[in-house]
């Protein structure tokens, strides 16, 4: 599976149309006979998700790590954050927990990403209800970070909470906010 995300394969018949390519590699790769489509299902189904996450957050703290110091023509003194989300539609047979209607399904993937080679600083992955404000709850806040949002999680206290830890936040106002600056 981890061949399959590192070669973007997105199905099975991808994957084994890959392996295949290269049998007499498949050996140095770990595999003792050919992959089939069969297998690599019934591992899918089989294979505890608390896996993936380990291998995730792994490689999310590599590429901190590696690009901590990297010059990406950006002049950031500090780091910057960018808060987003997307919904992808799955399928309710598979996913009955986020269904939000009778007849469709879908998660919700928040993303805190750092700007310095756009890695996430975590992924979490909801119902499509869960709104994106609630994401700050989940989010560790650095003293001197940036964190810039859309105005659907522009909530007072929580970037009250921002502010009093040292750190920064821009965001589009709704509409009928009025502010000033201090």
């Amino acid at each position: 599976m981890l061949f399959a995300q590192l070669t973007w394969c997105g199905i099975l018949r991808d994957i084994e149309v890959c392996l295949a390519a290269n049998p007499s590699r498949l050996y140095a790769m770990g595999f003792c006979q050919p992959a089939w489509r069969s297998t690599s299902a019934d591992a899918s189904e089989n294979r505890d998700w608390r896996m993936w996450a380990e291998v995730a957050e792994a490689l999310i703290r590599w590429a901190h790590k590696f690009y901590c110091g990297k010059n990406f023509g950006l002049s950031l003194d500090h780091t910057v954050h960018v808060l987003d989300s997307t919904t992808t539609d799955v399928y309710l047979s598979l996913f009955d927990w986020v269904s939000f209607r009778t007849t469709k399904a879908a998660v919700k993937i928040h993303t805190p990403r750092d700007l310095r080679g756009s890695i996430p600083a975590f992924i979490y992955i909801s119902d499509r209800k869960m709104y994106d404000v609630w994401t700050l709850d989940l989010n560790p806040i650095g003293a001197g970070a940036f964190y810039v949002m859309d105005r659907g999680q522009l909530d007072y206290h929580r970037t009250y909470d921002i502010n009093r830890q040292g750190a920064f936040y821009a965001t589009r106002a709704k509409r009928g906010v009025h502010g000033r600056c201090v």
